[in-house]
């Protein structure tokens, strides 16, 4: 087993990449743009959204077995398109057909 439990590694990867990338642009090794708190507040929701998203994911493991979770997660972009054209929205456009 790795230093982490697996499940909290998924959330703290992004987070250790990210000290490790603003360290090296403090020390000058790579060119990457300083972080701004403006751009922070940004990227806040979304880093947010993001963990809630691994979190929710890996809970809902506890109560499905791994095939059948990948087939729910793979048809709920059919199934937003679906409802989106019966609830009024009208027909997607060709691209977000193709993309989902």
């Amino acid at each position: 087993m790795g230093l982490l439990p697996w499940p909290w590694s998924l959330l703290t990867k992004p987070f250790l990449c990210n000290i490790y990338i603003d360290t090296s642009h403090c020390a000058g090794y790579t060119k990457a743009k300083g972080l701004e708190m403006s751009t922070a507040k940004k990227l806040l929701p979304v880093s947010l959204f993001y963990n809630a998203n691994v979190a929710f994911a890996l809970a809902s493991l506890k109560g499905v077995n791994i095939p059948m979770y990948i087939a729910i997660k793979g048809l709920t972009p059919l199934a937003v398109l679906i409802d989106g054209f019966f609830s009024g929205k009208g027909r997607p456009t060709t691209q977000v057909c193709y993309d989902a």
